[in-house]
């Protein structure tokens, strides 16, 4: 199942029967008679269910313009009390808009007090989730709910979908790279001593992951250039000769470092680190390339203007979106006298 692309009800419903729950779900695509008031449900069609899960999956078309979690899970849990339904995984998609879609889990669980009565308790609209179709982050979905294969059991259902599991896994991984990194990648430090790289690795790969990482959030809010981190998009209008995982032999890729130079040092250092020249202003702003010697010791400014196809493309495409920030992060580090 491609989670990137629009919502498509027949393509979902195979990858449900096929895919991801168990063998005993059947399908069933029924209308559902919507016997309260909701504010934002337009329709609710029954796609099937599981036995051994107890779970019933569901459709529900709804007319929020934006992506109304909470509200649209409240009306889901009302619409779940109507029907005696206590697990169900419904695909909230807009009505008129099948481009992004959320699929989310909620149940509701009957709790004893200390005074005998019988207490419902909702899961976390924010928890269980997630947000799908054209242009969302697909490295996530596409491990959980295609690799992991068909669900074997309640509890493996709600690790799918719990952010605590998916959260540990991320930074489980994250750390495993680093560990790996750390052994591979090289941040030159005294050119003539090559024991100095070593003692400075560990910190330098720490400073490289909590950039990338901030910078991967600016990007979310759409103020980092999604064509910065498309391969195929840099390798046709960008930087020359863009092959990065030629192999230098069998086994190993080119060593070459071209996006970090080209695209990473230029956004840390130049881009972000510099204002935006306002349109009509005559003075030239820091968002350039050097251009001689006299700019040579300015961190500022732009390098390696010789990798790119179209080196105005690459301003351009920032000045659209990319902030100033003046906060550190992105100070240039490098050691001055040497």
């Amino acid at each position: 199942m491609e989670f990137n692309k629009r919502y498509n009800r027949t393509e979902f419903v195979d990858f449900l029967q096929h895919k991801f729950l168990p063998e005993d779900f059947l399908v069933e695509t029924t209308s559902i008679d919507i016997k309260r008031e909701t504010k934002y449900i337009c329709a609710i069609t029954k796609l099937g269910s599981s036995e051994t899960l107890d779970l019933v999956v569901y459709e529900v078309r709804h007319n929020s313009t934006q992506d109304a979690r909470v509200g649209l899970s409240k009306a889901a849990f009302r619409f779940l009390a109507d029907e005696w339904e206590s697990r169900a995984l419904v695909l909230f998609v807009p009505e008129n808009n099948d481009a992004n879609y959320r699929f989310s889990l909620i149940t509701i669980d009957l709790n004893e007090t200390e005074e005998g009565r019988l207490q419902r308790i909702y899961s976390n609209p924010r928890r269980y989730s997630y947000y799908l179709g054209e242009g969302i982050a697909y490295y996530t979905p596409n491990k959980y709910l295609n690799n992991l294969g068909r669900v074997t059991s309640e509890k493996d259902l709600t690790e799918r979908f719990s952010v605590e599991v998916l959260t540990k896994a991320f930074y489980q991984e994250l750390s495993d790279w680093y560990a790996w990194a750390v052994k591979i990648i090289r941040f030159p430090n005294k050119l003539d001593d090559k024991n100095d790289d070593d003692k400075y690795n560990a910190e330098a790969a720490i400073r490289l992951v909590t950039r990338l990482i901030f910078v991967w959030f600016l990007k979310q809010k759409q103020l980092i250039p999604e064509e910065f981190f498309d391969e195929g998009y840099i390798r046709e209008n960008l930087i020359e000769d863009f092959n990065p995982n030629t192999k230098v032999d069998l086994f190993y890729k080119s060593y070459e470092s071209k996006y970090y130079k080209a695209i990473l040092q230029n956004l840390f250092f130049a881009m972000l680190n510099s204002p935006i020249t306002k349109e009509g202003d005559s003075e030239l702003s820091e968002r350039h390339f050097r251009s001689g010697r006299g700019d040579y010791d300015n961190n500022k400014l732009m390098r390696y203007e010789t990798m790119f196809k179209n080196p105005q493309l690459f301003i351009d495409l920032a000045n659209r979106t990319v902030p100033f920030l003046n906060g550190g992060l992105f100070d240039c580090l490098d050691d001055k006298d040497n």
